[in-house]
């Protein structure tokens, strides 16, 4: 669910015009702080659990901060890619932690994260 949603955020959660304007003006951009508000609101939404809240902080921020990083390497080649890797690498993990975490964690109303990655997959 959460690559669902990184994919949604990512790609149809932002036209070209704001991806130009993050590129070009980094943490100066206002659309660069809504984009990871956006990122942090569809992570926790897509997460179906309320106790995801903080893992969706995580994402959101670093989404932030890889968005930046992006910005300054912005005339690198290979920057997309590294940036994609970068934000699949960071929700991989935090969902893994997550998922390691869950039966401390507060109960959901819905079934666990675990659960919905594996069955989506």
């Amino acid at each position: 669910m959460q690559l669902m949603a990184h994919f949604v955020t990512d790609f149809y959660g932002q036209n070209e015009q704001i991806c130009l304007q993050k590129l070009r003006d980094g943490f100066r951009s206002k659309f660069m702080y809504f984009h990871a508000l956006f990122t942090f609101l569809i992570a926790w939404l897509f997460s179906l659990s309320i106790s995801f809240v903080w893992c969706a902080l995580i994402i959101g921020f670093s989404h932030l901060v890889i968005d930046n990083l992006k910005s300054i390497f912005k005339n690198w080649k290979y920057v997309f890619f590294v940036d994609q890797l970068f934000h699949l690498t960071v929700i991989i993990t935090v969902v893994l932690l997550y998922s390691h975490l869950d039966s401390i964690l507060e109960q959901t109303w819905m079934p666990s994260t675990k659960v919905l990655i594996w069955n989506a997959c």
